[in-house]
């Protein structure tokens, strides 16, 4: 009887230790060495130049007037690079035809700021103008006409490597 009660046990916990799984864990560490840390602070403001602009109504094919944004940093610390970020919004019926266009400087000269941002501004720039301009394509429908535009600029301001 005892070795019926010992090879029942016996058999259990082979019983158990399948059912449970098997795992293992292994751990190893390195000591690596250090390197200077430095830190700063970087605050972006954006204000319309000469306030804000107020549009006429757009026609199939036209753009808006051009408009100044002025992007300001004030900078403190070591090594502290930004770039600039223009996103557009307009209500729904708009999207498909509505295109928001940003450059650095003067509107239309060089390249238009990409959709992930232009720049790599250090701490010494401490402003940069950006003209924006709201453009209708020629295809917009006729079921638009009357309706409000009401676009929104987002300017986003992020912190980059040097």
């Amino acid at each position: 009887m005892r070795r019926l009660v010992i090879g029942a046990a016996a058999g259990v916990l082979v019983a158990l230790a399948a059912a449970t799984g098997v795992s293992a864990y292994w751990q190893a560490q390195q000591t690596i060495p250090g390197e200077v840390v430095t830190s700063g602070d970087l605050a972006i403001s954006a204000d319309w130049l000469g306030g804000t602009p107020v549009w006429a109504a757009l026609y199939p094919g036209q753009s808006t007037a051009d408009a100044m944004i002025r992007v300001t940093s004030t900078n403190s610390g070591d090594n502290l690079a930004w770039k600039v970020r223009l996103t557009g919004a307009v209500p729904a019926s708009f999207d498909p035809y509505a295109t928001l266009q940003a450059w650095v400087g003067a509107c239309g000269t060089g390249a238009p700021i990409p959709a992930d941002g232009y720049g790599e501004f250090t701490s010494s720039t401490s402003a940069v103008d950006i003209c924006v301009r709201y453009g209708l394509s020629a295809s917009a429908p006729n079921t638009l006409q009357g309706q409000v535009l009401d676009p929104t600029i987002t300017v986003t301001a992020e912190q980059v490597s040097p």
